[in-house]
């Protein structure tokens, strides 16, 4: 993964694709898809995570209260990109 800070925006980018079962509104919806559940188990057993796959539904959520511009969230094949705009 890696965060990309500009001046008028913030880039996450996570290599790879959106597994068969996921698209981009289905996401928005808070439905998720874990590569390796064990791994996601485990950190929610540890309390590293709350509610696992609610974090995009969650944020736009709150931009819509601040009267702010959703998440653009892009499936470019080889890398999924996720920008908040400054507004």
């Amino acid at each position: 993964m890696r965060l990309l800070i500009f001046d008028d925006r913030l880039e996450v980018r996570n290599p790879g694709g959106l597994p068969n079962t996921i698209t981009i509104e289905r996401m928005k919806m808070g439905i998720s898809y874990h590569r390796n559940p064990t791994i996601m188990q485990t950190m929610k057993d540890y309390g590293y995570v709350e509610r696992i796959g609610r974090g995009i539904f969650m944020a736009n959520r709150r931009l819509r209260e601040l009267n702010r511009s959703p998440l653009d969230i892009q499936d470019l094949g080889v890398e999924i990109r996720v920008v908040l705009r400054e507004a």
